[in-house]
């Protein structure tokens, strides 16, 4: 359950990282690894220890728990983060939104149909594209 919890963490901390404010990164805005450090996840090395995982197995029904450890977007407001099932990007569910800031915490239930799901981030400046795990 740690290493999933980890998992969700960086994958989320990178996709917040991944989205551009500009064609370049805002010079206020820290590097993934400065994220990670911060949040006191410093054993992470993001350029050594990347796993080249982008999906992940789920529990059938079960209960999973996420906390927003970091936001770094001039448009956080209007922007949205999920998952999604794995092989039909169209049924997914919210996680946080434009409303939740750093600290929030949230449960979440993911179908007992569902064995596999992705991440997805909507920025709010490109509001009619998904980015997926």
């Amino acid at each position: 359950m740690r290493n999933r919890l980890i998992a969700l963490m960086v994958t989320m901390a990178l996709l917040v990282n991944l989205m551009p404010l500009s064609p370049a990164m805002a010079e206020w805005e820290p590097s993934l690894q400065q994220i990670l450090n911060s949040a006191g996840y410093s054993y992470i090395n993001v350029a050594t220890d990347e796993t080249g995982i982008e999906t992940f197995q789920v529990v059938r029904g079960a209960t999973y728990r996420a906390r927003l450890l970091a936001e770094y977007s001039a448009m956080a407001a209007g922007s949205s983060f999920g998952w999604y099932q794995v092989g039909n990007p169209g049924r997914r569910a919210l996680v946080f939104g434009g409303a939740n800031v750093p600290g929030d915490v949230v449960t979440f239930t993911i179908p007992s149909d569902v064995t596999c799901i992705g991440y997805y981030v909507n920025p709010q400046w490109y509001s009619h594209l998904n980015w997926y795990t």
